[in-house]
């Protein structure tokens, strides 16, 4: 990397802002070789890292959800027979069946509001009553996209950042005050 860099330099590239990945092989070289060049993260990275974040506590809800019911419930082996898939069929959702529901759409929750299709919003709305401590991460997510829209005023996305990191209902959620920590000056 600082050979690439330093060949760059040597090309006469004097840059007054760098842009990196938030990569640990940059800030050394960098402060070497441009002192005087401002250091930014890709936002595209920052919200990447946020998201993982955000996965990570709807993994730990979901997780929690699939605890707490179906114990001592084994299904027998081979392929069930008519009556027991038509009983399936017939009872409410077990914990374990809408653990895997918000599984299985657990991008949902991290997906921009302006892509999200009728059936998506049917969906969310369905892990919503499911577990609805992913209300929390949801409105998360939607504030930290605002916080990167390009039709800001620079003061406009300080305010956004300053109430999105003081939310207390954000900083109980351990795995959104770790995202909280990539928003901080």
């Amino acid at each position: 990397m600082e050979r690439f860099l330093s060949r760059l330099k040597r090309s006469g590239l004097e840059p007054q802002v760098v842009i990196t990945d938030g990569s640990n092989l940059y800030p050394a070289v960098l402060t070497r070789l441009w002192p005087e060049a401002e250091h930014q993260l890709c936002v595209f990275h920052v919200i990447k890292d946020i998201n993982e974040h955000v996965l990570d506590a709807v993994k730990r809800l979901r997780r929690e959800l699939s605890r707490r019911g179906n114990r001592g419930r084994k299904r027998k082996r081979g392929r069930p027979t008519k009556a027991q898939r038509a009983y399936r069929k017939r009872r409410k959702k077990t914990l374990k069946d809408k653990s895997h529901f918000v599984f299985k759409h657990r991008y949902l929750i991290v997906t921009r509001k302006e892509n999200l299709s009728a059936a998506d919003r049917k969906r969310l709305r369905k892990m919503f009553e499911y577990l609805p401590g992913l209300r929390t991460l949801r409105t998360f997510v939607e504030r930290m996209h605002r916080l990167f829209d390009s039709d800001q005023s620079e003061h406009q996305a300080y305010c956004r950042r300053a109430a999105l990191v003081g939310n207390p209902a954000f900083q109980q959620v351990p795995e959104l005050a770790k995202a909280m920590e990539m928003l901080k000056p």
